[in-house]
C-alpha cells in the first residue's frame, strides 16, 4: 500500500486514523525512585492487523511500532506508538483534525506541558496529574471525547 499525502490532507488522514484505530491515553509505570512508587506518562497508539499503516506513521511521525501477538484464534496486531513530548507534537499537528478524540487530545497537550518531573512531587501536583489520569480514562470508557 502507498500513500501519497502532503500537508493537510497527510494530518486529516492521519487524525482519522487516530479518531477510529487510535488511542490517547495517561498511562502509569511503576518506578520505585518516586515517593508513590510510579510515574505518569502520556502515550498515542494506533493499532492494526496491517504492518504497513504502523511503518507508515512511524515514517511520517517517529515513534515505534511493535507486534501484539494475537491469543487463540486472534491476528496479530500491529501498534505505532509515540510517547512524551514527541505525542505533544504529534497530536498539534493533527489536533484541528480531530473529531472524536479531539477532548482527549487536548487534555493531553495540557498533561505532558504542565507535567512535573521530580521524585517528590507536591501532594497537590500529584492530585492535578492523577485527576488528568482518571479524566482521560473516563473520556476513553464513554468514546465520545466529547
Amino acid at each position: 500500500m502507498r500513500i501519497i499525502l502532503k500537508g493537510k490532507a497527510l494530518l486529516a488522514y492521519t487524525a482519522g486514523i487516530i479518531d477510529g484505530e487510535g488511542c490517547i491515553c495517561i498511562s502509569r509505570k511503576a518506578e520505585n525512585r518516586y515517593k508513590k512508587g510510579y510515574s505518569l506518562f502520556l502515550q498515542v497508539t494506533a493499532t492494526n492487523t496491517k504492518e504497513w499503516l504502523g511503518q507508515w506513521l512511524k515514517m511520517q511521525f517517529g515513534g515505534f511500532i511493535f507486534a501484539d501477538t494475537g491469543r487463540g484464534n486472534r491476528q496479530v496486531c500491529w501498534r505505532w506508538c509515540v510517547i512524551g513530548n514527541d505525542a505533544i507534537a504529534f497530536l498539534e499537528k493533527v489536533l484541528p483534525y480531530l473529531q472524536l478524540k479531539k477532548s482527549q487530545a487536548e487534555l493531553a497537550i495540557a498533561f505532558q506541558k504542565n507535567r512535573k518531573r521530580t521524585k517528590n512531587l507536591s501532594e497537590g501536583d500529584n492530585a492535578v496529574q492523577e485527576a488528568q489520569r482518571i479524566m482521560m480514562m473516563s473520556l476513553n470508557k464513554r468514546g465520545k471525547g466529547v
